[in-house]
Parts: structure tokens; sequence; C-alpha cells
């Protein structure tokens, strides 16, 4: 019995689920070949040589997901997913989202899922720009829609004559003036996928000649970088408005903005100064994993890393020490100011700086600016609480390099939920409900979401609500009011919740806060 073609195979410019399989392999090929020569031309956003790489990975890992699969229908909707999840770089980013609105159409022809693509590809970026992928994409499709023939294989030409012209005409009509007289990377990389698509629907045009590459002057790649950071993340969220706030954060941070994806998988992208605050905002958002943190800027270190860190407590102090970074003592919860920090960083040449709370976070980010123009490559992490740090601290390697650290300890940072409990000194209203003087409040990551009259009762009923969104470590750390009994009584709590959690007790020695606890 013959088999019956998938809907896509019964438009003249419809595609069957094997040639788009093909298509997918041809275009790995065609842009493993070019990777160096892209990276070359790689000027605009910025000039670090790795678009061609970025493009090709990102297609690796859909490819990738595409190899456990014999199904037919649903292979570009997994090929289109499996590139969100491992898109690197900002050309990487926006070519998911181009195979996305691929996928989303892939039925109703060619034509239409290259519109598709278009749409998708520019409603990704928050400040587009002309002469880049966004253009070729845009040239592809109107080409595309153009073409007399509505074939398949006339249509794939069409497209590709499109981006072809509009990866020249890159050179010509440059995003930046700086990158004058050099092939867009990512629109050169776009001409590579449909040249691979032409190529497998119609064999005898192999190999399409393609465009001779452009590299780079020293001059052009010599521009001001937009942002010392590439930071990317993905963002697990179901909630589309923080996912749109998070848009509007990140553009205040940074540039080359993309925040991509769908409930509940989003990939995050910016360049920016604030490394930390980009995470920081993801974190408000959603969960965020799988941090990659890359530096933008020509630096060439030689000497010390320095990890700082701020104590307020005693035993806190000597915890932190014993593992080697360099501590703040700041007991009493008094604020720490700009000044220590500076002074904690000289003579550092990659620093690395953990505040405790939201107004160390405040003083390290000025401070940030004078490490810097002391000549330091230097990033604050997003931590909130000792016990963030404790979990960042944890994972800091000397033997790795700078964006490696960095990239890690901040991941550690955002998957570390902490709570502090607190007395409250007035009477007030709370998500959690009404407290008044003297009642125990249970703040998770800031908000108040225990109210008790008992500090053992409301700081088990804090780490009940913690681990109950998951984790295999508890640290505990007593404080001014709290005491060993309170702490196993926890710990207690905590087993009984999770049978197979690990407990960490440290007698921190912090005023005014008897507990703080920690959960990864």
């Amino acid at each position: 019995m013959a088999n019956t073609p998938s809907v896509p195979e019964t438009r003249p410019d419809g595609l069957s689920s094997g040639e788009f399989r093909a298509w997918i392999e041809r275009s790995a090929s065609l842009l493993g070949e070019a990777r160096e020569g892209l990276n070359s031309e790689n000027v605009y956003p910025v000039a670090d040589g790795d678009t061609g790489t970025n493009v090709w990975s990102t297609v690796e890992a859909g490819r990738a997901a595409l190899a456990g699969s014999t199904g037919g229908a649903g292979l570009p909707a997994l090929f289109a997913q499996g590139a969100l999840v491992g898109a690197r770089g900002n050309s990487g980013v926006i070519t998911s989202q181009i195979f996305a609105g691929i996928a989303a159409e892939f039925d109703s022809g060619l034509v239409a899922a290259l519109c598709a693509a278009r749409k998708k590809a520019w409603e990704a970026v928050v400040k587009p720009l002309p002469g880049t992928i966004l253009t070729a994409i845009s040239s592809a499709a109107e080409f595309a829609e153009r073409c007399e023939k509505k074939n398949k294989v006339d249509v794939a030409r069409a497209a590709w004559s499109g981006a072809h012209r509009a990866a020249i005409d890159s050179a010509l009509n440059p995003p930046v003036p700086e990158a004058a007289g050099v092939i867009d990377a990512g629109a050169h990389a776009l001409e590579r996928i449909l040249a691979a698509l032409v190529e497998v629907l119609d064999p005898a045009s192999a190999p399409l000649e393609g465009i001779t590459f452009t590299p780079a002057s020293v001059t052009a790649c010599e521009g001001e970088s937009d942002g010392e950071y590439e930071v990317m993340y993905l963002l697990a969220s179901s909630d589309v408005e923080k996912v749109a706030k998070l848009r509007v954060d990140l553009d205040a941070l940074g540039s080359s903005v993309l925040v991509v994806g769908d409930v509940p998988t989003w990939n995050v992208h910016v360049h920016t100064d604030a490394a930390g605050g980009a995470v920081d905002a993801g974190m408000k958002a959603g969960v965020v994993h799988r941090v990659r943190i890359t530096t933008l800027t020509s630096f060439v270190a030689s000497g010390t890393r320095r990890v700082i860190t701020v104590a307020n407590g005693p035993g806190l102090q000597e915890v932190l020490e014993a593992s080697g970074v360099t501590v703040i003592a700041a007991f009493e919860s008094r604020r720490v100011g700009v000044d220590e920090w500076i002074d904690a960083a000289e003579g550092a040449h990659e620093v690395l700086l953990l505040p405790h709370d939201k107004a160390g976070k405040s003083t390290a980010d000025e401070a940030l600016i004078v490490i810097r123009e002391d000549g330091a490559r230097a990033a604050v992490l997003p931590s909130r609480s000792p016990v963030q740090s404790l979990a960042a601290i944890a994972l800091h390697d000397e033997s790795k390099g700078f964006d490696a650290v960095l990239g890690e300890m901040t991941e550690a940072v955002a998957h570390a939920r902490y709570a502090t409990l607190a007395v409250a000194r007035r009477p007030f209203l709370t998500f959690a409900g009404e407290c008044a003087a003297g009642d125990v409040l249970g703040l998770i990551n800031g908000d108040v979401c225990v109210v008790g009259k008992d500090l053992a009762q409301a700081a088990c009923d804090t780490a009940t609500l913690m681990l109950g969104e998951g984790g295999d470590l508890l640290t505990i750390v007593i404080g001014e009011g709290g005491g060993l009994a309170l702490a196993e009584a926890v710990s207690a709590t905590a087993q009984s919740v999770n049978p197979h959690v690990e407990v960490s007790i440290i007698n921190g020695g912090q005023a005014w806060y008897p507990l703080l606890l920690g959960v990864e």
C-alpha cells in the first residue's frame, strides 16, 4: 500500500519531512565549511569573531533534537525547539526564530513559511537594524512571494537569491559605519542555509556559487563594544507579563536584547556591562538556568583573581574566609560602603563581587565602575543573601577562566533560594496576611510568605515551603535569637519533607535575624 503524502507535499511549494531533514543536514554541512569565513566577517553587533560558530552550533543543536525522531509532521517544530534551547549568540537566537516561523507555517508551503520566519525574526529583536540577518530573511521572503512559478524548487531558488543579494548589499548598507565594506556574517550565514535548501531540492544545481568572504579589517574590529559581557540563559516561566517586563528591563541594562520562545521555555540574550543584573532580572521573571557569560571586550589579565563578599556575623566571616575569599565584615547589619568594595579589590586583576543584601548590591554596582577604570576585569553577581554567596563560592575554581567561573557562580546564585527569619518591629500588611509587632516573619527571596507567633513554627513552615519547590541541600545559618535547638528542629522538618535532603548548619552569629535558610 502506498504511503499517503503529508499535507505539505500536496502543495506545489510544500516540503516533505524527508526534504526538511535533508535540508538541515546540508545546512549543517555548509555552515561547518563556512564557519571560519563567517567568523572573519563578524563586526556587528560586536566584533567577537563567532557568528559562524554560533549559527552552526544552533543548527547543530536543532539537528541533534531530530536524531532520535523517525516521525514526519512534527520534525520542523522539533528542530525549532532544539535550536531555541541550544541557540548560541545573537545570530544563533535569531536563526532559531527563523526556523520557529518556518515550523509554524510548514504545512502551508514554503512561501508562507518564509513569510512567517520573517515576522518571527523581526519580532524577536528589541531594536532591529537593517543590513543584518533580518534584512536577509526579509529579502528571501519577498523574493519567494514574487516568484511566478510557485513550485518548491523555484521558490527556494528565489529565496536564496533574495538572501544572496541582501548579504552582498550589507557591505554597502551596513548596520554600523565600521562594518562598511564587510559582508554581514549573519546575513551570509542565512544565504548558506538557503543555498542548502536549493541544493537538496535541485541536486543538479549543487554546489551553488557562494559569496566570497570579506574578512573584517583590524580597524573595523576595534569599534566600541556595546557591552562588556554577552549574557545568555534559558528561562522557565509561564508568566508572559513578567517575560514582557524582562525585555524592557534588559533593554535598560544593555543592547542586542532578545527574549524569544514561548511558555514555558524562553531563550534570553543581552550585551551588557551588568552581567549579574541581567541574570537578576531573569530571576524575577522565572527560573534561570544554563547561564553562559562571555567577555566581549579585549582584556589581557595577569595576576590575581579575587572573590569578595560580605559577612554580617563573625561565624559567617570565619566560614567564608576559610573558603579563601576576601571578606568585608559588616556586623550589626550595617551597610557596606562603596569604598570598602574598592579597597578590597585593590591590586587584583580579576574581581568577582558577591553582595549579601539589596543595599550591598547597590554599592557594589557603584564600586564596579571604579574597579574597572583601574584596569581590572570585574563583575557583580546577583546575590542577595549570604547563603547565595556560599553556594556561588563553592563553585569557584581558580584553574578555570574568568568567563566560565562567572557563568557557573551566577547560575549557582540563581538556583539558590534564600529565606530570612525576622521579627516584625511594627504592625503592617504582608502578602501572607496582617502581622503585629513581635510576630515572626519568614521571607523567601525577599517576600513575606509566613507570619506566625512562634519562631520555631514559622521557621519550620518557611523551610517546608522552600523544599516544596525541590532541593537537595538545606543550609541553616544561626543568628542572634536562634540557637542549635531551633536549627535542629528545622532540620528535622526538612528531612520529613525530603528524607534525602542534606542539611548544613552554620553558627553565623548575624544580628537581627535568628535564622537564614538556603535551598539548592
